[in-house]
């Protein structure tokens, strides 16, 4: 490109670019001075063999060496000398972007997780939930493995026996998503809590990994793009597409892959055969559903320029295809600078050069490359394999419970038999048992004391004149 400070004289134009910097270290490297000549367009085979543009200019001996981004082909191979290649790409997919902000997405917040993830993680809190419930039933600490498993109980202990119901440990499993736990429901004895540690666990994970790629996925739905690939491009009739006149062109034509036949076929009949790629690219930025085909070095340089944050390249490339400097059939000076090329390739030049005009020289800087990253990286539905690590953390927190269960039992049990109770157990086994027998009855004895205590307040009552029989005789009728 010409730089900006230049002046319209030929003798004071200077060029600055990959190509030029490249040349300029080339220059060093073999000792040699040039003089630059430009040329609108590399050149085609005509009809009779020759050739156009600037390969044609070099077949003709009119010019020593050719500087640009030059694709190597068979075609030019045979008319030409080619250096060794100091860029190797393929072909990509540039498309105006289009903005999906005022697209409805009504389900879009379960985006980020894959059905079967969601279906396991719902699956996860009816479990939890349950298993937290079974513990603190038998659990001789728990709310209500406590007033069931002992002969004494307070009148504290036995309204509270019911706080873990089923409905209760459910709701504490799932407000636990939203941090609204109510502090009444957090089990009280050590196996609940081993078992809702790992869920507390597992919710942290999901709550972080959700928020995350919610984040992506809106990224990558605002600027939403029907292709994905060039297969999507030849198989759809939504989108425009076209490539500009040069060796992309001749491939699609000369190709016999179906998806390359198709693509050349639609090029052909609807006319979008452009004249050259900065025809293409002014095409897309003014035209809605249009989709330009170039090489993907040059289309990423594209997306970075002005007006910024316009144009989305589809990232997956086709293709593959080299660049070199051209020189006369049988040059002597072709092996001289392939080998230089290829010095400058090992010692790290090209890489820098690529740094230098690709990404440090964009216009428009870190925000069209941070969307596109966006679009590139996120997005992609989160399965059940990319969090089993979680679950099974859950299925360790919940064996990790039932041990301490046990031990509880066993603990409880032991310290029955050292009772000095006329009624205790002798033996461990006979305490553990009558413990889980107790939990099985339920609370069918504490509750015959219970209505042997109503009986006995209204009795007094009624001694002391609060309830009469009348009053409850006419409570009857």
């Amino acid at each position: 490109m010409k730089k900006e400070n230049s002046t319209n004289s030929n003798s004071d134009v200077e060029y600055e670019g990959f190509c030029i910097d490249l040349l300029d270290e080339l220059k060093k490297k073999l000792q040699f001075e040039y003089h630059l000549e430009l040329r609108d367009n590399f050149g085609d085979q005509q009809s009779d063999g020759t050739w156009s543009g600037i390969i044609g200019e070099l077949t003709r001996k009119k010019a020593q060496l050719a500087v640009s981004t030059i694709i190597i082909s068979p075609e030019r191979e045979k008319a030409v000398d080619f250096t060794q290649p100091y860029y190797s790409l393929g072909f990509k997919i540039v498309m105006k972007k289009t903005d999906m902000e005022n697209k409805v997405n009504t389900w879009g917040f379960l985006d980020p997780f894959e059905k079967t993830l969601w279906i396991a993680i719902i699956s996860s809190s009816v479990i939890i939930g349950t298993v937290v419930w079974i513990y603190d039933r038998l659990s001789p600490y728990g709310y209500y493995g406590k007033v069931v498993q002992s002969a004494e109980v307070s009148s504290e202990e036995a309204l509270a026996k019911n706080t873990l119901s089923v409905f209760h440990s459910f709701w504490a499993a799932v407000a636990s998503y939203l941090e609204q736990t109510p502090d009444n429901l957090h089990p009280i004895s050590q196996s609940g809590r081993a078992t809702t540690l790992a869920w507390w666990f597992a919710i942290s994970i999901f709550g972080a990994t959700y928020t995350a790629n919610l984040a992506a996925f809106l990224t990558i739905n605002k600027y939403e793009n029907p292709i994905t690939n060039i297969e999507d491009l030849a198989n759809q009739n939504k989108v425009k597409f076209g490539t500009a006149r040069g060796q992309l062109a001749t491939m699609l034509k000369e190709a016999k892959l179906p998806v390359y036949e198709k693509l050349w076929d639609f090029i052909e009949r609807h006319g979008t055969l452009e004249k050259n790629h900065t025809a293409g690219i002014e095409k897309v930025r003014n035209t809605e559903n249009y989709a330009f085909i170039w090489d993907s070095a040059v289309l990423e340089y594209d997306v970075q320029q002005e007006p910024c944050n316009t144009l989305t390249l589809i990232e997956r490339p086709f293709g593959s295809i080299n660049y070199g400097f051209a020189l006369p059939r049988n040059s002597l000076y072709t092996h001289n600078f392939s080998v230089a090329m290829l010095e400058l390739q090992q010692d790290g030049f090209l890489q820098r050069m690529k740094e230098k005009w690709f990404k440090s020289r964009s216009v428009c800087g870190a925000e069209t490359q941070a969307a596109q990253e966006a679009a590139e990286e996120g997005g992609d539905q989160l399965q059940f394999s990319d969090l089993a690590g979680v679950f099974i953390t859950l299925v360790v927190g919940v064996a990790a419970g039932l041990i301490v269960l046990s031990m509880e039992l066993i603990y409880a049990s032991y310290k029955d038999t050292q009772s000095k109770d006329g009624e205790a157990p002798n033996t461990l086994c006979a305490a553990l048992w009558r413990r889980l027998h107790r939990t099985y009855m339920g609370f069918h004895d504490l509750h015959k004391r219970d209505e042997g205590e109503k009986q006995k307040e209204e009795d007094l009552a009624m001694s002391e004149g609060l309830l009469l029989p009348s009053a409850l005789e006419t409570q009857n009728i």
